[in-house]
């Protein structure tokens, strides 16, 4: 999986898990604004209290990679896939710099993702095993 890398700036929401709002710098020097899940974007345990910025990554898939006039690779990306990510005004498609990218997450990322997606599934009364074999009940907050 590749992620592209971006700008937690602020905690935004404290509904469960957390929402945050992101910043995505594309080549042509527009910022795109995401609103998105706080396990989505990082592995760390943001809320509130923490300080802002800092660092994310958002899951993507790259359809096609060209070099620019000055030959640095730009890589179009879409967010859509894997995970449905899109910025506050829809688009889930841009041009980025080959270096915003990374080819696989941290592992906590992807566990914590997979985990908050089990979660919203269940009922808040379930409990749902975690990634790592440990037992969560879905009432417990990610903090």
């Amino acid at each position: 999986m590749r992620f592209v890398r971006v700008t937690i700036a602020a905690f935004i929401d404290e509904g469960f898990p957390g929402w945050v709002e992101c910043w995505l710098v594309d080549v042509h020097g527009h910022t795109w604004k995401f609103h998105e899940k706080v396990p989505i974007v990082t592995s760390q345990q943001l809320w509130t209290d923490n300080e802002y910025p800092q660092p994310g990554w958002i899951a993507c898939t790259v359809p096609e990679s060209k070099p620019d006039p000055s030959g640095r690779q730009v890589l179009t990306i879409d967010t859509n896939s894997p995970r449905a990510v899109e910025s506050v005004e829809g688009t889930t498609v841009f041009e980025v710099f080959a270096e915003q990218l990374k080819s696989s997450a941290d592992k906590n990322c992807s566990l914590i993702s997979d985990l908050c997606s089990q979660l919203s599934a269940h009922a808040t009364s379930t409990t749902v095993a975690s990634p790592s074999s440990r037992t969560v009940s879905s009432t417990n907050t990610l903090r």
